[in-house]
């Protein structure tokens, strides 16, 4: 997992936090609309904790470890971010 939250980390600390929010926003929706378990899915559509590239990392890894195979299919099916 440690390793898997360290790439993820690298990876959100490149993105802009707008671009951190809209990837939450749409890891969350598309979770939803696959009927998978979503950490803190109780929270705002809008949570600010998404531009937070280690709560991300954090919250990725989990989603990760929990349902390996899970955060591929999101990312496969998620349309790319909007620049």
């Amino acid at each position: 997992r440690d390793e898997y939250e360290q790439s993820a980390r690298e990876s959100f600390s490149r993105m802009e936090p707008e671009e951190r929010q809209q990837f939450g926003q749409q890891l969350r929706e598309q979770s939803q609309q696959q009927g998978s378990s979503f950490p803190d899915q109780d929270h705002p559509a809008q949570d600010k904790r998404f531009q937070d590239p280690d709560y991300l990392a954090g919250l990725t890894s989990q989603m990760h470890q929990e349902q390996p195979g899970m955060m591929g299919e999101l990312l496969g099916g998620m349309p790319k971010l909007r620049r």
